[in-house]
């Protein structure tokens, strides 16, 4: 029987042109490293797309796996140059090293940048095209807020995309895209993908695709559109809104069994859909002083404030000090838990030690463009190696830390300062240090969707105007290099569909 040779690779990072946050390969240890024949174990345990596609070719006797690299490093600024270097050395060796394949699948995010390569995704992409050569199947996945770039249509066969956000499918992505990849090479389809990039920025808050809304009925709509004959994958992208590039826009991709004038129409059905919901993805923002009166207005707690301007899962450090100032001047006497990345403030408490208190600068010292530090008198509640597991959502069970941690007492306020910046799930960055923030009056968070699913019987959840290299404000950003005109800076234009079909 015949063993088809597939070699499996990831390389996840999400950019954000506005955050001076650069990535180091120390990050990428940290978040999620596995080299080789580590990723046939590993993978699979770890809720990533190359364990989804494992888990599946592990199933098919007629396959030989041949596993690469698979790194990820959440978000950040842009990727260190050496850094995106160095692992692209390492997965093109791997894959000369394993001799001819019979196709490659891809893990990517669709959204890295590199200090000198603006389309990281579409350079692995190709630098991978280019060893395998023309016919070989190449099966890539991206996360929902990629950017479809040309060189990425050129290069794969297929591109698929998560269906949910909160990405709680990265798994099941990898799944799908491997068994498209083994009917591919059985012979029993040929993909033809098309691809349309639409005139339009939106902002997370709406995205949500199981809490109702414009994405739930576009999920809902994609998969009416695969369960057509002949129909294969229909992704859409919503894209990273921090990236100040030309390219940067929605987009859709579709996928038809040999087929494309089917893969065209569902492409455009669902950039249709898109442009005509455009306003219902517009996000309704309090200030800070606002939000606070309206929480304190609500008997019932906690009120949850959403500062997503600060948002560490789209590339920001977390280290906005804007919500403590807020909370210590218009609710002095209210309880409230608040996390910040201050890796210079937890040196200090280390110093003072548990159960002395001290005069501290908290905040705003990593990204300091967008607010001063807030002084205030802190007792120092807790110190930590700041570990912890994550409860839910693809990350689930995969241990993390927030590096050297401190819980200070600050007024009221239960304040978590964390020396590295760490994606929020739930609440398992404030429950480790034994804080329920279900006792709390204000929950200050900063991700703009993952906390609506935790929260959701909240009586109270604002979403916050402030200054951060994640805001929602798309109107208010300083864009130098985005192609016009575009939703929702400009509106009451005829939008040009712009077709990206290899």
């Amino acid at each position: 029987m015949k063993k088809y040779r597939i070699a499996v690779g990831g390389f996840s990072f999400e950019a954000n042109t506005f955050s001076s946050v650069v990535v180091y390969e120390e990050t990428f240890r940290r978040v999620w490293e596995c080299l080789g024949d580590d990723m046939l174990t590993r993978a699979p345990q770890g809720g990533v797309e190359t364990g989804g596609a494992i888990s599946v070719l592990q199933t098919c006797d007629d396959v030989e796996i041949l596993p690469l690299i698979d790194v990820a490093a959440g978000a950040g600024g842009r990727i260190a140059q050496s850094t995106y270097l160095h692992y692209q050395r390492i997965l093109l060796e791997r894959l000369d090293m394993a001799g001819p394949v019979d196709a490659v699948f891809l893990a990517l995010h669709g959204a890295a940048i590199a200090q000198e390569e603006a389309d990281v995704d579409g350079a692995l992409i190709m630098a991978v095209r280019q060893r395998i050569g023309p016919e070989t199947p190449l099966v890539v996945t991206l996360d929902l807020h990629g950017t479809i770039k040309p060189r990425m249509m050129t290069g794969a066969d297929v591109i698929i995309g998560y269906e949910h956000y909160p990405h709680e499918d990265v798994f099941e992505t990898g799944q799908r895209a491997a068994r498209l990849l083994i009917r591919q090479l059985r012979g029993e389809i040929k993909p033809c993908m098309a691809a349309l990039k639409l005139p339009m920025l939106v902002a997370c808050q709406n995205q949500g695709t199981r809490i109702g809304g414009p994405m739930t009925e576009l999920y809902a709509l994609a998969r009416d559109l695969e369960a057509q004959e002949n129909m294969l994958s229909a992704s859409y992208f919503t894209v990273q809104h921090g990236i100040d590039h030309p390219s940067t826009c929605l987009s859709v991709v579709a996928i038809s069994d040999d087929d494309p004038a089917l893969a065209d129409h569902a492409a455009h059905t669902m950039a249709d859909f898109l442009w005509q919901n455009r306003h219902r993805f517009l996000v309704d923002t309090v200030e800070p002083e606002q939000a606070i009166a309206l929480g304190l207005e609500t008997g019932a707690a906690p009120v949850v404030l959403s500062e997503a301007s600060d948002t560490v899962g789209g590339g920001a450090f977390g280290d906005s000090a804007t919500m403590l100032e807020a909370l210590l001047n218009h609710a002095p006497d209210a309880t409230g838990c608040l996390l910040i990345t201050d890796p210079q403030t937890v040196e200090e408490a280390d110093r003072i030690g548990v159960g002395n208190s001290f005069e501290a600068q908290i905040g705003n010292k990593l990204s300091p463009g967008y607010g001063s530090p807030v002084k205030a008198k802190a007792e120092v509640i807790a110190l930590t190696d700041g570990t912890f597991s994550y409860e839910s959502g693809w990350l689930s069970d995969m241990p993390s830390s927030m590096g050297r941690t401190a819980h200070l007492k600050v007024g009221n306020l239960d304040v978590v300062l964390c020396s590295e910046p760490t994606y929020e799930n739930a609440a398992e960055q404030f429950q480790s240090l034994g804080i329920d923030p279900w006792q709390r009056k204000f929950v200050v968070v900063r991700n703009p969707m993952n906390f609506q699913k935790y929260y959701a019987t909240a009586p109270l959840r604002l979403h916050l105007d402030t200054a951060g290299p994640t805001t929602c404000a798309i109107n208010e950003t300083d864009w130098t290099r985005l192609r016009r005109p575009i939703f929702p800076l400009d509106d009451g234009f005829t939008p040009e569909f712009t077709n990206l079909r290899s």
